[in-house]
C-alpha cells in the first residue's frame, strides 16, 4: 500500500489541470452556497438578536385625534405596552448634491423612543441637548452625513448627534405603498422632547402624525392565531372609542368632518328658522290678544263713566236743559255697541291665541321628533381610528432584511444541492477515465496479489483529498470578506439595520467541509469497485470495448475508404459524441445547471432595468397628492380622484393595493373602467405580480375594517408603478360609502401647493424616477456574483469534460495521426463534433431554464410592490447562445495544443 501511495503525488502532478478545475469548481460551488446562506443566517440571527434587543412593535395605529390619558391607561392595562411614536415629517432642500438642482428631502421627526422601538446607535450617541439630532444610518450615509455634522431643519441648525436605526423604519420605506425604499431623499431622525415640538410648529413641516405602538402582554403563551385574535379586539376597542373632533384643534379635520355633517346641520338650520318664526307668529298674537284686552277694558269703562253720566243727566228731564239728556243717550248707547264689539274681539283674540299656542307647541314637538330621529339616522361614522397595522402587514417591518434572505437562503441550498450532483457526476466521469488509464497497472497489482480494497483505498484518496481541500478553501472565502461580508452589502445598503455579528452556522461547514469529500468517497468506491470487477487479464489488455476497438474499427474504415472520405468523417464524429455520451452529457447537464444560475442573475438585471424604463414610460403627471382631509372642491389644473388602500396576501406577504377611481375623462388615466363597482381595471404590474388574467376573481382585504371584497377583472391597461386598479370614480363612491363628490386623491401637472396640514403625501415625478433607477444598483452585486460565478463553473465543467474526452480519445488521435490527417480534420472529429451537442443543448435549454427561472422569481420578490416583466429581447437568448458557443471555441483552442502533443507512438502503448 505505501508503494502505491508514492503514485499520489506524481498522479497529482501529472493531471494537475485536471484537479485543478475540479477544485476550481468545487471552490466556487461551495463560495457560493456559504457567501449566500451566510449571509441569510448572519441576517436572520443578526435581525433577532437586534428586535428583541430593541423591543420591536406587536403592531401600531395611528387615530386622528390623540387618545387621552385614560383612554390610553385603560387599553394598556388591557392589552399591554402601548407608546406614542408621533411624528411630523420636514421637507428641505439639499444644496450639497452634485447635481445643479438641489434635491428635495424628507426627514421623519420623532422624540425618543422610552420604551418600545428604541434607537440602536451605530455611533455617537443620543440627544443631550434641545440642539442634537441623531439621524437614521442609511440616510446618513446616502447624503454623506457624520456625526458633528449639521442639519438645517424648519430654519434651525441640529448637530448630528449620532447615526443609528429602529426597528420599525427596517425597510425605510415613506408610505406602506411605495414600491421602493428610497434613502436617499427620505430618512427619519430623532430629537429631544422640546426639540420636537419646536420642530413642530416650523413652516416647513407637515401635518402631525399621531401614531402609536404596541407590544402585547402574555405573548410568549400564545399561539400565532390567539396573538391575531388580541391585535383585532385592541383594534376594535379603538374604533369604539368617542372622540370629540372639534377638541383636535386640527382646522382641516374639523372642515373636512363639518362638511359630512352639512347636510344634517343644514336640515336642522330650517328647524331653527320654523321654531323662531312660530315663536315670532305666538308673541305677534300675543300682543294682539293684550290688545284687544285692553281695548275691551277701556270700552267697558267708557260705558260705565257714560253711565254713570247719563244718571247725572236724568235730573235735567222736564227743564230747559232736557234736550242735553237725549244726547247722552245717544252716548250711552254708543259706549255699548263699543262694549260689545271689544267683547266680542277680545273673545276672538283669545281663541287665536289659543291656535297660536297649539301650533307653537305642534311646531316645538315636530323639531324634537325630527331632531330625534335625525340624531338616530343621519350618523356620520367617523371612527378615531385612521389605520392599524400588525408586524405582519407592516412592509417596514414584515419586509425586513431578515424576511428578504430566507428566501435567498433557500435558494443558495437548492442551488448547492444541484451543485453537489454535478459534482457527483463530474467526479464519477473523472474517475471512469482514470481507471480506464491505468487499467493496466491495476491488472498488473491485481495480478501481483494487490487487494481489491487497498486499490480502492488507493484510487479514492487522491480525489476526496482534492474534494477536501476544495470544500474547505470554497468555505473560508464564502465565509470571507469577499464572501459574506460582499454579499451583507445588499442588506446594508437596502435596509436601516446595525452592522451583525457573522455567525458560522454547523449546517453550512458539515456541508462544505464533509459533504465533497463524502460524495467523491461515496462515487469512487461505486465505480472503481465495478471496474475492478473485471479479470486481472481484461484490465492487463485495457480491454475497453468501446473506445479502443471502436476507434480501430472506425480507422481501419478510413482506410479502406482513404483519408479523403468525406462521409467518413461526418460518420465517425457521430460515433465519437455517442461514444462519449456520458461526458457530453456532463457538459450540456452542467451548462444547463451554469445557465440556470446565470438565468436568475440575468432575470434580475431585467426585471430591475424593465422597472426602471417603464415607470419613466407609464408616469404622465408631474405631481399627486394624496390627502389626508380633502377640501371641498378639487384645485383647478387637477383632477380629482379617488383612492382607497387594501391589502393582498400572496406568498405569506401582504402588499397594498392602491384602487384608484378616476372619470372617463381623466387626462392622466386615459383607459375607461367597465363602470361596474364588482369589477376593476388592474396594472399590468399587478396582473404580473399576482399572475391574474382577465375574468380572473381578484379578492382584496380592508384591514381597517376587517372586510374583504372579491372583484372580477374586466381589463389589464400597461401601467408598472406600483400595484394599482381602477373603477369608476362613481362606482367606488357608492362601493366604499362615500358622499357623491367625494374625492381623497388629486394629480396635475404643475405644484399646487396644498397647506401641508391637508396633504398626506405627494409624490412627484422625480420621486419616481430616482426610485426607478435604485432597483440596479441596490441589486448589482448579486447580479455580478451570480452571473460570474455560473460562468466560472460552466467554463470548469466543460475545460474539465472535455480535457477527459480528449484524454480517453489519445489511442484514437494518435491512429488518425499515423493514418496522415491533418490537424484539422482531427480537430473536426474530436472537439468540432462536441459543438453540435453542446449547441442543441444550448437552444434547448436555455428556454427550459428561463421558463424554471421565471417560476421561481416570484418567491424571489414576494416582499416588493412592484411587478414581475421578465421579458428578454430577442438578442439576449441570441447574445446568452453566442456566449456558449464563444466559451466552447475558447476551451477547444486551449486544448488544440493538447491534441498536438499527442504522438502516433501513443497507440503502442495500448497493444498486447
Amino acid at each position: 500500500m505505501k508503494s502505491l501511495n508514492k503514485r499520489i503525488l506524481r498522479e497529482f502532478r501529472a493531471h494537475f489541470g485536471r484537479y485543478l478545475a475540479l477544485l476550481f469548481m468545487i471552490v466556487l460551488g461551495m463560495y457560493l452556497v456559504v457567501s449566500v446562506a451566510g449571509m441569510a443566517e448572519t441576517t436572520i440571527a443578526g435581525t433577532k438578536v437586534y428586535n428583541d434587543e430593541k423591543k420591536i412593535q406587536d403592531g401600531q395605529f395611528t387615530v386622528f385625534v390623540p387618545l387621552t390619558d385614560k383612554q390610553l391607561k385603560s387599553l394598556s392595562d388591557e392589552y399591554g405596552d402601548i407608546e406614542q411614536l408621533f411624528s411630523v415629517d420636514v421637507t428641505y432642500k439639499d444644496n450639497k448634491t452634485e447635481n445643479s438642482k438641489s434635491k428635495e428631502k424628507t426627514l421623519r421627526v420623532f422624540k425618543v423612543r422610552k420604551n418600545i422601538d428604541l434607537i440602536s446607535l451605530d455611533e455617537g450617541k443620543l440627544p443631550e441637548s434641545d440642539s442634537e439630532i441623531v439621524v437614521m444610518n442609511l440616510y446618513a450615509d446616502r447624503n454623506n452625513l457624520s456625526v458633528g455634522d449639521s442639519i438645517t431643519l424648519s430654519g434651525k441648525d441640529y448637530k448630528i448627534s449620532g447615526i443609528g436605526c429602529v426597528p420599525d423604519y427596517n425597510l425605510p420605506v415613506k408610505n406602506f405603498s411605495d414600491m421602493t425604499a428610497d434613502p436617499e431623499c427620505f430618512g427619519v431622525a430623532f430629537v429631544s422632547d422640546d426639540a420636537y415640538e419646536e420642530i413642530k410648529k416650523g413652516k416647513d413641516s407637515g401635518a402631525q402624525d399621531y401614531t402609536y405602538v404596541y407590544r402585547l402582554k402574555n405573548t410568549d403563551s400564545l399561539s400565532a392565531e390567539e396573538k391575531q385574535d388580541k391585535a383585532r379586539n385592541l383594534k376594535d376597542d379603538i374604533k369604539n372609542i368617542d372622540f370629540d373632533y372639534k377638541a383636535s384643534g386640527n382646522e382641516y379635520l374639523i372642515e373636512y368632518v363639518d362638511r359630512m355633517y352639512q347636510d344634517k346641520t343644514d336640515f336642522e338650520d330650517g328647524l331653527d328658522e320654523l321654531v323662531d318664526g312660530t315663536n315670532d307668529l305666538y308673541d305677534g298674537v300675543v300682543e294682539v290678544n293684550d290688545g284687544a284686552s285692553d281695548l275691551s277694558d277701556g270700552a267697558d269703562e267708557l260705558h260705565s263713566a257714560i253711565e254713570e253720566n247719563n244718571k247725572s243727566f236724568d235730573l235735567l228731564k222736564g227743564s230747559a236743559y232736557a234736550g242735553l239728556t237725549q244726547i247722552t243717550d245717544g252716548y250711552l248707547e254708543g259706549s255699548e255697541e263699543l262694549l260689545d264689539g271689544a267683547e266680542e274681539l277680545a273673545d276672538g283674540t283669545d281663541e287665536l291665541l289659543d291656535g297660536a299656542k297649539d301650533f307653537k307647541d305642534g311646531v316645538e314637538e315636530f323639531d324634537e321628533e325630527v331632531r330625534d330621529f335625525l340624531d338616530e339616522n343621519y350618523e356620520v361614522d367617523v371612527p378615531n381610528l385612521e389605520s392599524f397595522y400588525e408586524n405582519k402587514d407592516n412592509p417596514r417591518i414584515a419586509s425586513d432584511a431578515a424576511s428578504d434572505v430566507i428566501l435567498k437562503r433557500l435558494v443558495s441550498l437548492v442551488a448547492g444541492a444541484i451543485l453537489v450532483m454535478l459534482f457527483a457526476y463530474v467526479i464519477s466521469v473523472f474517475i471512469i477515465h482514470q481507471i480506464n488509464e491505468e487499467s493496466s497497472v491495476i491488472g498488473t497489482l491485481y495480478a501481483m496479489g494487490v487487494k481489491k480494497k487497498s486499490l480502492i483505498a488507493h484510487y479514492v484518496l487522491l480525489p476526496t483529498v482534492v474534494t477536501f481541500v476544495a470544500g474547505l478553501i470554497g468555505m473560508v472565502v464564502g465565509f470571507s470578506k469577499v464572501g459574506v461580508d460582499f454579499q451583507m452589502l445588499d442588506s446594508y445598503l437596502y435596509y436601516s439595520i446595525p452592522q451583525m455579528e457573522k455567525v458560522y452556522p454547523l449546517y453550512i461547514i458539515l456541508y462544505c467541509v464533509v459533504m465533497p469529500p463524502v460524495i467523491s468517497i461515496i462515487v469512487n468506491v461505486l465505480v472503481i469497485n465495478k471496474k475492478l470487477s473485471k479479470t486481472a487479464l481484461s484490465l492487463i489488455k485495457n480491454e475497453q470495448e468501446s473506445l479502443v476497438k471502436g476507434n480501430a474499427g472506425a480507422v481501419q474504415g478510413a482506410a479502406m475508404k482513404g483519408k479523403k472520405g468525406g462521409n467518413f468523417l461526418r460518420q465517425f464524429t457521430a460515433r465519437q459524441i455517442s461514444r462519449e455520451r456520458r461526458s457530453v452529457f456532463t457538459v450540456v447537464i452542467g451548462m444547463v445547471v451554469a445557465l440556470l444560475i446565470f438565468m436568475i442573475g440575468l432575470n434580475c438585471y431585467v426585471l430591475c432595468n424593465n422597472v426602471k424604463r417603464e415607470n419613466l414610460e407609464d408616469i404622465n403627471y408631474e405631481y399627486m397628492y394624496v390627502l389626508k382631509y380633502p377640501m371641498e372642491e378639487a384645485p383647478k389644473d387637477s383632477e380629482a380622484c379617488f383612492i382607497k388602500n387594501l391589502s393582498m396576501n400572496y406568498l405569506d406577504y401582504s402588499l397594498d393595493v392602491n384602487i384608484i377611481g378616476i372619470d372617463d375623462d381623466n387626462k392622466y388615466y386615459n383607459f375607461k373602467t367597465s363602470g361596474n363597482k364588482k369589477e376593476l381595471v388592474i396594472a399590468s404590474s399587478t396582473a404580473q405580480k399576482y399572475d391574474l388574467k382577465v375574468g380572473d376573481t381578484f379578492v382584496l382585504d380592508d384591514t381597517s375594517e376587517d372586510r374583504s371584497y372579491a372583484f372580477k377583472v374586466s381589463d389589464i391597461v400597461d401601467y408598472s408603478i406600483g400595484l394599482t386598479a381602477y373603477m369608476d370614480i362613481d362606482e367606488m363612491r357608492e362601493l366604499f360609502g362615500e358622499d357623491d363628490d367625494y374625492f381623497n386623491m388629486l394629480v396635475s401637472d404643475k405644484d399646487l401647493e396644498l397647506e401641508g396640514g391637508r396633504v398626506f403625501s405627494v409624490t412627484k415625478r422625480a420621486d419616481i424616477e430616482n426610485a426607478a433607477g435604485i432597483f440596479v444598483d441596490q441589486m448589482m452585486s448579486l447580479i455580478v456574483i451570480l452571473i460570474v460565478v455560473s460562468i466560472l463553473i460552466f467554463i470548469a465543467v466543460m475545460y474539465l469534460m472535455l480535457n477527459v474526452m480528449i484524454d480517453r480519445a489519445a489511442f484514437g488521435i494518435s491512429l488518425v495521426k499515423i493514418f496522415g490527417y491533418r490537424m484539422r480534420e482531427i480537430r473536426k472529429v474530436y472537439l468540432d463534433g462536441n459543438l453540435y451537442a453542446v449547441t442543441l443543448g444550448a437552444c434547448i435549454g436555455i428556454p427550459i431554464v428561463k421558463k424554471i427561472a421565471n417560476s421561481i422569481y416570484p418567491y424571489f420578490i414576494a416582499n416588493t410592490a412592484m411587478g414581475m416583466n421578465l421579458k428578454f429581447d430577442w438578442f439576449l437568448y441570441a447574445g446568452i447562445l453566442g456566449g456558449v458557443v464563444l466559451v466552447y471555441f475558447a476551451i477547444s483552442s486551449i486544448l488544440t495544443g493538447k491534441i498536438k502533443r499527442i504522438v502516433p507512438a501513443e497507440v503502442l502503448k495500448n497493444r498486447e
